[in-house]
């Protein structure tokens, strides 16, 4: 397969990790790329994991959209500044 010389690897790449994260997640890829939130009859979820499911897509959605490196870095680093403030 050739490879469409305008496509930007940072996006191929974002969605390769997409894809394994809703391979992990156990939910289609599309969910990612979706305006609306996952819908309930996602496996056996109940309402606090659904909405956890929904605040994460919107993360993933919004840090892919993140072109500087720098910025991402920066978004990495603030999460695990606040999980470290969380124990």
């Amino acid at each position: 397969m050739a490879q469409d010389f305008d496509e930007d690897p940072m996006d191929r790449h974002a969605t390769q990790i997409l894809a394994r994260i809703a391979q992990t997640l156990d939910v289609p890829l599309t969910t990612f790329f979706s305006k609306t939130q996952p819908s309930p009859s996602i496996g056996s979820l109940n309402a606090a994991e659904l909405k956890n499911l929904a605040q994460t897509t919107e993360m993933l959605r919004d840090f892919v959209k993140l072109k500087n490196t720098d910025a991402r870095e920066r978004c990495l680093d603030f999460v695990k500044r606040e999980i470290e403030r969380q124990n």
